[in-house]
């Protein structure tokens, strides 16, 4: 029991250091060099109702999923009817994966450490007590995928069912080498059929500085200055392509900026990223968006 609780509280401490990294990243604002005009960011975007769930590949070997007892079984039962109205994958796994992902700044939200933190800060009330209702409901709703988000055990258990599932997978299971490899082609090909989902779960991976040129269309080779831009880059182009479920007023990202700026909680996100970021930044986010837009359009940008 012992041992269950210290994985328990690993999984969590990992969770919070990976979303701190990326709070840090952001806060750390740092001015380019404006002597290049590098592009402008184009500013239009689909509606929500635009937005059209993608069809992932399916895949015909099944030989792959996990014998489980029936006890497993009925415990999965669970977990798969709280995701039988699907938003972003008809695989389960996929789409399980995407909701954790946007469940989890509820949960660091809750945290005590947050709380006090952001006491009197955030602005915004409306919003602030909109977001926990959200959360409470995510949680209500989603009851089986909160428990697996902590042990990943159902997680584990549950089959992929597409191409792009079960790469997501191995990726989870491999490190070094071999996982950049994969992220890398997986952050391509997300940018490539223009799905935020995927943007949104391998973009911040192993493969993420190296995916394309970044070091040869910003002029510099500083990995944190990179990374920033980068980020900042792929969450325009998550908004621009599922600006309803990934880029919302309750969205996770939504939540990331305020715990960035709690005076701004709640504003748009395009309204967000011009208050709170230098015209150089900018300057060279534009740059990274329209090369990556060229590619998503077919585009050889290398």
């Amino acid at each position: 029991m012992a041992n269950k609780v210290l994985v328990v509280l690993v999984v969590i401490a990992l969770l919070l250091w990976v979303v701190i990294q990326q709070r840090d990243q952001n806060l750390h604002m740092v001015s380019a060099n404006d002597n290049t005009d590098k592009g402008s960011v184009d500013t239009s975007s689909k509606t929500a109702e635009q937005i059209k769930k993608p069809s992932e590949q399916k895949i015909q070997n099944k030989s792959d999923e996990p014998i489980l007892s029936p006890d497993k079984e009925h415990r999965l039962g669970f977990l798969k009817q709280e995701l039988a109205t699907t938003v972003f994958s008809d695989d389960l796994f996929v789409e399980a994966s995407v909701h954790s992902q946007l469940m989890m700044y509820c949960e660091i939200f809750k945290a005590g450490f947050i709380r006090t933190e952001l006491k009197g800060k955030i602005k915004n009330k409306t919003w602030e007590d909109a977001y926990k209702k959200h959360c409470d409901a995510q949680r209500t709703l989603r009851p089986h995928l909160l428990v697996s988000m902590v042990s990943s055990e159902l997680l584990d258990w549950l089959p992929s069912t597409s191409f792009m599932g079960q790469k997501f997978k191995t990726l989870l299971s491999l490190n070094g080498d071999q996982g950049e490899e994969l992220a890398i082609e997986m952050i391509r090909l997300a940018v490539r059929n223009k799905e935020a989902h995927w943007l949104l779960l391998v973009g911040q991976s192993q493969g993420m500085l190296n995916a394309f040129n970044y070091q040869e269309w910003l002029g510099t080779n500083n990995p944190q200055y990179n990374r920033q831009i980068i980020q900042l880059a792929q969450q325009q182009l998550i908004c621009e392509w599922d600006p309803g479920n990934l880029c919302g007023p309750y969205s996770s990202l939504m939540a990331q900026n305020c715990w960035q700026t709690p005076s701004d909680c709640g504003i748009p996100y395009s309204e967000w990223f011009e208050k709170n970021h230098m015209p150089g930044i900018k300057k060279d986010v534009a740059l990274v968006v329209n090369r990556l837009r060229a590619y998503a359009r077919g585009g050889d940008i290398e």
